[in-house]
């Protein structure tokens, strides 16, 4: 069944030496209405829109027999129109949450720019944020580390493909997370079962930058 999304590219990775790996935080078109005005496109009702991962790769070539988007290049940071089906001659995966392993094979029937200066371009990067949280300055952070009793040792968790590391009391209690994240998406398979964290001391989580992985 065909079904119509917007996509922001969150990362473009070169895998192999003539393959690239894209991700995208799709959602459904039905949820974003240009008409809406300003004021319904607040942080409430963004983050009850359901959004999912989608990683597909795709070599030069392939780019490029991809008539929608009409030899322009994919680039990161960029709003794309996506349409989903069933089948097709492009692969890609979709997952729901950070716990799907598996992902759902899904195949790209047209992946179509999205001008940032068009009245949509416009909307999507005005109302539509995926990251739900601002970044923090270097002095609120400096500030909550002050309230850090004293640490004594530094951990390095195996979280897979991705980075999670704390600095802990003597006895080896977490009292800050610095990063948080494991493998996702395709990098599920790497993150291990039944890993567990310890939060007695209430640590203070401080995420180097706003992926998946940390």
């Amino acid at each position: 069944m065909e079904q119509e999304y917007y996509g922001f590219m969150e990362e473009i990775e070169l895998i192999k030496e003539d393959k690239f790996l894209f991700k995208l935080d799709i959602f459904k078109k039905s949820y974003f209405n240009l008409d809406m005005d300003g004021e319904s496109f607040n942080q409430e009702f963004i983050n009850q829109i359901p959004t999912s991962l989608l990683e597909l790769t795709l070599t030069r070539k392939e780019i490029s027999s991809l008539q929608s988007l009409k030899n322009r290049k994919l680039y990161a940071g960029q709003w794309y129109e996506i349409v989903l089906n069933d089948i097709g001659d492009f692969i890609s995966y979709e997952f729901s949450s950070l716990d799907d392993r598996e992902g759902e094979k899904r195949y790209i029937k047209e992946l179509n720019f999205i001008d940032g200066r068009s009245r949509l371009g416009k909307q999507l990067f005005k109302n539509v944020s995926l990251n739900e949280f601002e970044d923090s300055t270097e002095e609120k952070i400096t500030e909550l580390l002050r309230g850090v009793s004293r640490t004594k040792l530094v951990s390095v968790y195996n979280v897979g493909q991705g980075a999670c590391n704390a600095l802990c009391d003597a006895s080896g209690v977490p009292l800050v997370y610095f990063d948080f994240g494991g493998g996702f998406g395709r990098n599920a398979h790497t993150y291990p079962v039944n890993t567990k964290f310890c939060f007695t001391k209430i640590p203070l989580i401080i995420l180097s930058h706003w992926d998946k992985d940390h």
